[in-house]
């Protein structure tokens, strides 16, 4: 799934309506209903249903959930943050078949009316003051309203993006880490969000900023695949990039027609994860699975799974793999779909140097992918230049370590 920024967000909604005829009122129809539909889903004993309205687009997103809600028998009650006669377009086209009157908030004094502490007292509150077009900063009135959500008790669901959030950041926001309830502000005024419900594509922010502690949906509104185009280079993995890979397996098929891994890893003390890699091997399709281990280790490591084969290797005084192993590598990595190295593998200077040695081209077949986890890593600190995949396939699995 393409990340696109903001600008690119704009432009696939214009081209979604001017070049494939999809109106814009359809995908706020559809974004809004999308939106409902999570709620309906996820909360379904949120009777009472607060929706917080900004004038603009996503304010007319929220119109929609809430005549939605209000159909499916939910209690929804609108607070518009604007004057009526200033909603424009869409957005004024949807507040028009609202099925109930709003509270109508101008001023950030009024908001301080005892009229709106109704809605900020919701079982739920849905946040759609800002979307991702927003640039800071954020109004009076609009930030005394995330204020008041954020005081709220009441779980919030963002619509498109929790409000006053950037939707081009790449990186978290402060205190990210705890609970968002708890979170500070990123800049100014954002709203909390326990979910998000975003539409077509996903942002830098739903990504990288660590918006919710809750779930992410992108929700599909109409926009075909052609017309979501992305300069920035960056995708997300889902279910569906892979789907294809999950086929039913052929009724002639035995374990040699699913490839071969041999993970070469794990030293005394440290057997768990070459392991648990070559178990995952075999739950994640190969067929068959060795661990090449120090003949130390080996009986820990063949404890773990009887399904997995092990190979013992020649070893260091540590109880690590000595470079006196790369003279039987060759037939072990014969006819081998997948060579990974590194788990458990330790930062011996001895079994580093295996490392670098095996990694060279011309021990393991150029039709095998070298995949290099955790300390093989760290084989190559201070030469890197060696560390090359060019005519081969190496993937590298890099961590904060």
């Amino acid at each position: 799934m393409k990340i696109v920024s903001a600008a690119e967000m704009r432009a696939i909604d214009q081209d979604t309506s001017e070049r494939f005829r999809v109106p814009s009122l359809t995908l706020m129809e559809n974004a809004g209903s999308a939106v409902a539909r999570f709620i309906i889903d996820e909360y379904p004993q949120a009777e009472r249903i607060g929706v917080v309205c900004g004038k603009g687009n996503n304010g007319g997103d929220g119109f929609v959930v809430a005549r939605k809600l209000a159909e499916a028998g939910r209690a929804a009650r609108v607070l518009l943050l604007a004057e009526p006669g200033e909603l424009r377009g869409d957005a004024a086209a949807m507040y028009a078949r609202l099925k109930a009157a709003p509270l109508v908030v101008r001023t950030a004094a009024d908001l301080a009316s005892a009229n709106s502490d109704e809605i900020f007292a919701s079982d739920l509150i849905v946040d759609a003051v800002l979307g991702t077009g927003f640039r800071p900063p954020v109004n009076p009135l609009y930030s005394a309203a995330i204020a008041k959500m954020n005081a709220s008790m009441a779980p919030i669901v963002a619509v498109d993006i929790p409000s006053g959030a950037d939707a081009d950041a790449m990186k978290m926001l402060p205190n990210a880490d705890r609970s968002v309830r708890d979170a500070q502000p990123q800049q100014g005024s954002v709203a909390r969000a326990d979910a998000v419900v975003t539409f077509t594509a996903p942002r830098p922010a739903h990504v990288f900023a660590a918006l919710t502690s809750g779930p992410t949906v992108v929700a599909p509104i109409g926009s075909p695949e052609e017309a979501i185009r992305s300069e920035l280079g960056l995708r997300l993995s889902t279910p569906s990039d892979f789907a294809a890979l999950l086929r039913s397996r052929v009724r002639e098929a035995n374990k040699g027609s699913y490839g071969h891994v041999l993970v070469v890893g794990g030293s005394v003390g440290k057997t768990g994860a070459a392991a648990m890699a070559g178990f995952s091997a075999l739950r994640a399709g190969t067929g068959l699975s060795t661990i090449a281990t120090p003949k130390s280790a080996l009986a820990t490591v063949a404890g773990f799974h009887p399904e997995v084969m092990t190979e013992p290797l020649a070893e260091t005084d540590d109880g690590t793999i000595s470079v006196r192993a790369l003279e039987f590598m060759p037939a072990l990595v014969e006819r081998k779909t997948v060579v990974a190295i590194g788990p458990g593998i330790s930062r011996n200077r001895e079994t580093a140097e295996f490392v670098r040695t095996i990694v060279k081209p011309g021990i393991v077949p150029k039709n095998a992918v070298i995949v290099l986890d955790a300390d093989a890593l760290n084989a190559f600190e201070g030469a890197g230049n060696e560390l090359n995949g060019q005519g081969r396939s190496v993937v590298i699995t890099p961590h904060p370590g």
